[in-house]
Parts: C-alpha cells; sequence; structure tokens
C-alpha cells in the first residue's frame, strides 16, 4: 500500500514554507515591527501546531513522509541547513557553534549593545549583571520602552513562566530566574512567575494527572 500522510500536514507544511517566506520579505522590505512580529508569531504558531501533528519538529528539507537529507556541503545550501533554534532544538551545520548574530536578525530582536548597558546602569546606579557585561543575556525586545516607563515612574511588572518536567529545578531554569532575581532588585517591581503545566500537558506525551 502506498505510504501516505494527511493531507492536511501537508497543507500545514507549505502554510509554515509560505509563511517563511512573508517573513524574510517582510525584513527585507524594512516592514514595520508590528508587522513583523505579527507575521513571526504566526508562523511559531504554524510550526508548534506542526510538531503536535507529526510529532516532530517541522523541517524545511523534509516534507512528511520524506527521510531528511543527510548533508549538503555545496554552495547553494539552503537557509534550512543553517542555524535553526527554536524552543525544543538547537543545531547548527558550521564548526563555529552557532551564529547569534544572524539569530537576531531572524528572530527580529536587538542586540544588547554598550549603549543600552550603560542606560541601565544610569536608570537604577546599580552595577549591570554579569550576565549582561559578558553577553550572557545578549538580545532584547523593548527594553527601552521598559527604561522610558522607569525613568518616569511608570509602573510595569516582571513576568515568566517554567515548564515543570522533574521532580526537581535544574540549570535551565536557575540562570533565568538568577537574573529574573537581579531585574526584581534592581528595579524594585512585582513579579509573576507561571507554571506552565497546561503547556507540558499540550506539546508532551503526559496524562492530566502527571502534568499537574
Amino acid at each position: 500500500m502506498p505510504n501516505s500522510e494527511p493531507a492536511s500536514l501537508l497543507e500545514l507544511f507549505n502554510s509554515i514554507a509560505t509563511q517563511g517566506e512573508l517573513v524574510r520579505s517582510l525584513k527585507a522590505g524594512n516592514a514595520s515591527k508590528d508587522e513583523i512580529d505579527s507575521a513571526v508569531k504566526m508562523l511559531v504558531s504554524l510550526k508548534m501546531s506542526y510538531k503536535a501533528a507529526a510529532g516532530e519538529d517541522y523541517k524545511a528539507d523534509c516534507p512528511p513522509g520524506n527521510p531528511a537529507p543527510t548533508s549538503n556541503h555545496g554552495p547553494d545550501a539552503t537557509e534550512a541547513e543553517e542555524d535553526f533554534v527554536d524552543p525544543w532544538t538547537v543545531q547548527t551545520s558550521s564548526a563555529k557553534g552557532i551564529d547569534y548574530d544572524k539569530l537576531i536578525v531572524r528572530f527580529g530582536s536587538s542586540k544588547i549593545d554598550k549603549e543600552l548597558i550603560n542606560r541601565i546602569e544610569r536608570a537604577t546606579g546599580q552595577r549591570p549583571h554579569h550576565f549582561l557585561r559578558r553577553g550572557i543575556f545578549f538580545s532584547h525586545r523593548d527594553m527601552n520602552q521598559v527604561l522610558d516607563a522607569y525613568e518616569n515612574k511608570k509602573p510595569f511588572y516582571l513576568y515568566t513562566g517554567r515548564g515543570p518536567s522533574s521532580e526537581a529545578m535544574h540549570v535551565g531554569h536557575l540562570i533565568p530566574f538568577i537574573f529574573t532575581k537581579w531585574l526584581q532588585d534592581v528595579f524594585n517591581v512585582p513579579l509573576v512567575i507561571q507554571m506552565t503545566d497546561d503547556e507540558k500537558y499540550l506539546w508532551k506525551d503526559l496524562t492530566l494527572d502527571q502534568a499537574y
């Protein structure tokens, strides 16, 4: 019998490719940040839907039912063989590792530069955290708006979340929490932490009781 995939899965695969092209064209055409952000959010949503339906991450060079190619060393290697980072996967074909400057452009964020670090120090009166000074946290979105609010004494709060995956926390939880605690202290603002057990139930092979 022929090996066939549901039409909806192939349609979803094609929709991701189309949306990816849209994102690239918007960025190349210097579209507004809101327009780019909206397109990127749609792309992320489509990829999450694909992962839920296919049981594996979307790969641009691997349509449903086709094995992924092992390598391509030619000069026309596609973007699919470049750096790939999402909430579940970090991979690169380069011996030099991930090119984070390219990822900053791809995700539509901004580099944390010396000017921003100096502004944080001036606004808070505190020496910036060594995670900032050493480039461990290297990218941001709208941090200047946060600093505008802080300097104008407008209230804001911190929000983060964690997806429980074991009986204990691990270093992947600890590093963002260390930095979040520093932000909470220097800006003297409330902090909200959501435990995303509902997300774990949706995207992991867990029962409701296990996720709870």
